[in-house]
């Protein structure tokens, strides 16, 4: 899984670096649909039945997971707004801002009836264009453990494949039917993708049934206090295989080369020259992953257990967070609209690898090993900053443009003749 993060990252990064060259990069963050769709459906099978508390508990692992780190990356980018971009810029931005904060920025783009691929040209350029995509994970989040639920009153697994593929048609109709806007950004023509991965978790029920009980048994060494901030990072991981071959029921292991072919079917199908289209290469892109995990046994592959590839899948949320805003900046500053020289290049990786090594090994990995309240103190502290500085942003505009104003009209009187 963090493998597959891996590719889709890079794929992301360098579509938004030079989509002229990487033109379907964009179809990483399908990737990570299918993957939270895996992940979402194989952490709820933990338990046997879904309680109040069990559907509580999931979203407050999912918050301290996720909004620790996106509050932080929108303060950061909001204060590179408020010093980089000029007044009239400034005011396009903070909008979206107000959106992203409550995490439907998605929603904001159906409304205005914005089309992704044009903010991305010319100067209409989005610091928080890329938070799209978390919009539509969060409001899945919202509703997954119910869709679980349900599903989960039948008891035979190909039935729940059925059901499951049924609920995917639902939303497959509504992905092709909706125009551009709504089809690229709604979490309505999105679940498809999400249940798509839970189908593949499903499949791979028996492997993965054993790796949750390995995880058990990994879990049940910890105190309370460890068991309560690493049970889900255990998941995530992969099991030790002794633990895992000794609970095993049954597996169905599928070839090296099998699996060796998908891999490299995803990487080229990401990396083609050739533009598939928003929706086959959606549609494709989530065939190639769903069949991936479906086909997971956990044994050694030497693609995906690449450490390299799952460092990158490690890093690859506080990557997908600070990547964009560190390109529109560069950008701005450089009055280009795509990075075309080794030197442009250059400096963006840096930037973007110092910033998100930064917040990973800080703020992520914080949120990770703290307790459930101190992230809501911290969330509930950065949120209060950031809608203090929403509230106030025509007095901070005016007071940075008087700044510059003053250094400005010093700088002249240096330079003038006679002074």
């Amino acid at each position: 899984i963090q493998s597959l993060r891996g590719i889709a990252i890079c794929s992301v990064l360098f579509f938004h670096i030079r989509p002229d060259l990487f033109i379907n990069g964009f179809l990483g963050v399908d990737v990570f649909f299918i993957l939270s769709g895996f992940l979402i459906s194989s952490i709820l099978s933990r338990h046997e039945k879904l309680s109040l508390g069990s559907i509580i508990q999931f979203y407050a692992r999912r918050f301290k997971r996720i909004v620790p780190l996106y509050v932080t990356v929108l303060m950061m980018s909001l204060m590179g707004t408020f010093l980089i971009f000029e007044a009239v810029d400034v005011e396009t931005n903070l909008r979206s801002f107000v959106w992203s904060m409550v995490f439907a920025r998605n929603i904001q783009q159906i409304k205005d009836s914005r089309d992704y691929w044009q903010q991305g040209k010319a100067h209409d350029r989005s610091v928080l264009l890329h938070a799209w995509s978390l919009g539509v994970e969060i409001q899945y989040y919202l509703v997954a453990p119910f869709i679980y639920a349900l599903v989960r009153q039948v008891k035979t697994r190909t039935v729940r494949i059925v059901s499951y593929a049924g609920l995917s048609t639902v939303s497959f109709f509504f992905y092709l039917s909706a125009d551009g806007a709504a089809r690229f950004n709604s979490p309505l023509c999105r679940c498809w993708q999400f249940l798509l991965g839970s189908i593949a978790a499903e499949m791979a029920g028996g492997s993965y049934s054993a790796k949750n009980k390995a995880t058990e048994k990994k879990y049940a060494l910890l105190n309370d206090t460890e068991r309560d901030n690493d049970k889900e990072a255990l998941l995530e991981q992969p099991p030790d295989v002794e633990v895992v071959n000794s609970v095993m029921a049954y597996s169905k292991p599928v070839s090296q080369s099998l699996r060796t072919c998908l891999v490299v079917i995803l990487v080229v199908y990401l990396a083609s020259p050739f533009p598939f289209g928003e929706r086959i290469g959606a549609i494709g892109v989530s065939l190639i992953v769903a069949c991936l995990l479906a086909s997971s046994d956990y044994e050694y592959h030497f693609m995906l257990s690449n450490r390299y590839l799952a460092y990158l899948g490690d890093i690859s949320y506080a990557l997908y967070l600070v990547h964009w805003p560190v390109i529109v900046f560069f950008g701005y500053k450089m009055e280009t609209t795509h990075i075309d020289s080794w030197g442009s290049l250059i400096t963006v990786i840096a930037i973007t690898t110092f910033l998100t090594h930064l917040v990973h090994r800080t703020i992520e990995q914080w949120s990770l090993r703290t307790g459930y309240m101190s992230s809501a103190i911290y969330v509930g502290f950065m949120y209060t900053v950031l809608a203090t500085l929403l509230l106030n942003s025509t007095r901070i505009e005016d007071m940075l443009m008087s700044q510059v104003f003053d250094n400005t009209t010093q700088v002249r009187i240096e330079t003038t003749p006679g002074h």
